[in-house]
């Protein structure tokens, strides 16, 4: 893995931390390290910080945005590698990013239940022992 890499999740890490402590402002530069940086999936701690601000519905808005627009991302890209351990942390991410949805489509009140139980298979697919072990907990 490149320094910039591991320097952008040490970012990413500290906006996490900034913005549970409630500073935003600290959060909000700790992300935009991240995002200079180039860090995958920055967008799941940017939709939280729009959540933490009090903008609940502009924050399931941007990370269903940001979720479509990584899955196209993802769906052009070929690995000729065969670096597998990559494509499982990626598959994860997505995972997260698809529960958090989830839920934050739930707690909204805009969708019917079976429109969240259909959003709900897509991270089940994925990983179906991951999303079992948050369920249980």
């Amino acid at each position: 893995m490149e320094l910039r890499e591991e320097v952008g999740k040490v970012w990413l890490t500290s906006a996490k931390i900034a913005r549970k402590a409630g500073h935003l402002s600290a959060a909000y530069s700790a992300l935009l390290q991240a995002q200079h940086r180039k860090t995958p999936y920055t967008f799941v701690q940017a939709a939280k910080l729009v959540a933490a601000g009090g903008d609940h519905s502009r924050a399931l808005r941007e990370l269903e945005h940001s979720i479509r627009l990584a899955t196209e991302a993802d769906a052009g890209i070929i690995d000729l590698t065969g670096e597998s351990g990559n494509d499982a942390d990626k598959k994860l991410m997505m995972a997260k990013a698809e529960l958090l949805r989830c839920r934050w489509a739930k707690e909204s009140d805009q969708f019917v239940e079976r429109e969240v139980v259909a959003m709900f298979n897509k991270p089940m697919s994925m990983m179906p022992k991951y999303v079992l072990h948050c369920l249980m907990w």
